[in-house]
């Protein structure tokens, strides 16, 4: 069985992520169909029979071409959102540099909070568990599946997929939009990274 992780198609990086609901660039909406005609001309190989979307518009807006051409229900779970990085989420980057100094994820401690949102082991373990939970319901229905998230999220599943200790301090590997993580599943829920790479 495989999981296919994808990061969000590209948004207008001039304002701060995290839980923003902030939409596609044009470029993004161009990657969104790109991707969606890679599954569609996989589809017989593939065979996706589920997806699943953090609930932010611009997940959502990655992956609902794919959705439609698969004529595969969308499932979205706001436990794949990104890092819920509290007030300064939408923020102008340079306002929330100016006004709240200090609050990007390395500069944070394991167990301060986002003012207004949650501290980096609360998104750590927010993620392992929604990891854990997604490969009982992977072994459980013997089903590929794809989960649309964010670059945040697929750093986190990185770590737990090589075994190594995820500290927000250490250097990040540079997720682009809509990458493709695929990993095997095997019946005993044991996770191996198969391949990244783009459509």
């Amino acid at each position: 069985m495989q999981i296919y992780f994808i990061r969000h198609a590209q948004d207008d990086d001039n304002y701060i992520g995290g839980w923003s609901d902030i939409d596609l660039t044009n470029e993004g909406k161009n990657q969104a169909d790109i991707l969606a005609q890679y599954f569609e001309k996989n589809s017989p190989l593939l065979k996706i029979k589920t997806i699943i979307t953090s609930d932010l518009r611009r997940a959502v807006n990655t992956i609902q071409p794919t959705a439609n051409i698969l004529n595969v229900p969308l499932i979205k779970d706001s436990a794949w959102r990104g890092l819920n990085n509290g007030i300064i989420s939408g923020m102008l980057s340079s306002e929330a540099k100016q006004t709240y100094p200090n609050t990007y994820l390395y500069d944070m401690e394991m167990d301060q909070h986002y003012p207004g949102g949650e501290s980096p082991r609360e998104f750590y373990n927010r993620v392992k568990s929604s990891f854990s939970k997604l490969l009982k319901q992977v072994v459980d229905t013997k089903e590929n599946i794809i989960v649309l998230t964010h670059g945040s999220n697929i750093n986190i599943l990185y770590s737990l997929l090589k075994g190594e200790v995820w500290d927000n301090k250490k250097k990040t590997r540079s997720i682009l939009a809509t990458s493709i993580i695929e990993i095997d599943v095997d019946d005993n829920r044991q996770a191996k990274l198969k391949r990244t790479f783009f459509c």
